[in-house]
């Protein structure tokens, strides 16, 4: 929905989720990938505290993804 754009709905979303996992199921790193090109995405994963990263477990790289991760040990979670 047009309307609902750049309105930070998704990145609030993204960090209650984001505390969600970590608060009650201890998850510690998560990990996106994301078409190199998507930068309106990218900025918006930054926004929460995603940092781009090569070392992501169990997936197969594909050229044109960014990888990204957010660490929820160390609170980047605002």
């Amino acid at each position: 929905d047009k309307e609902s754009r750049n309105r930070g709905y998704g990145s609030e979303a993204l960090k209650a989720s984001s505390k969600w996992l970590h608060q009650f199921l201890k998850i510690e790193n998560i990990y996106l990938g994301v078409h190199f090109q998507n930068e309106i995405a990218i900025q918006s994963y930054k926004k929460v505290g995603f940092e781009v990263t090569d070392q992501i477990p169990l997936i197969e790289k594909k050229q044109d993804t960014l990888y990204m991760c957010l660490n929820l040990r160390f609170g980047q979670i605002d």
